[in-house]
């Protein structure tokens, strides 16, 4: 296993700043763009899909995020979305945000054995999606995404 590390800025808003502000583990993730975000004043450190190529690849192939917490992927725009989990090799669980940073969904995501693979999305239009490892966060209700 190959370990990228990436060169951060330390978040400027946290109250539960990462571990560490140097370099940063990014698992199996190769080079990719990281940023913080908060949501509801928990800080997260984030790996970013904003290109048509980082959201169509998003965690295939990755089975260790390192530091990072998922990765919020920016749709461009509001809109009705899909997401498959065609070789994604972890569970994951999945928040959407609308354009305000407001929480307007949240699905359980298994990886796909066999084709076809299904699609999960939510009624809603979304301009964000943050895919986190199944479990590892439990957002509540309602939550709030702040962007930096």
């Amino acid at each position: 296993m190959t370990v990228s590390p990436v060169t951060v800025e330390p978040p400027t808003e946290a109250t539960d700043p990462p571990a560490t502000t140097g370099e940063i583990d990014a698992g199996d993730l190769v080079d990719p763009e990281v940023i913080s975000v908060t949501i509801d004043g928990r800080v997260l450190l984030v790996a970013l899909a904003d290109t048509p190529q980082t959201r169509s690849r998003g965690l295939m192939g990755v089975e260790n995020l390192g530091d990072l917490d998922g990765m919020l992927f920016d749709l461009g725009s509001q809109r009705s979305v899909a997401f498959t989990m065609r070789n994604t090799l972890i569970p994951l669980d999945i928040y959407f945000f609308d354009e305000t940073g407001a929480g307007v969904g949240r699905l359980e995501m298994v990886p796909c054995e066999e084709e076809p693979c299904p699609t999960y999305s939510i009624d809603a239009p979304a301009r964000y999606a943050l895919e986190v490892p199944a479990g590892s966060l439990d957002l509540g209700e309602d939550p709030t995404l702040s962007l930096p």
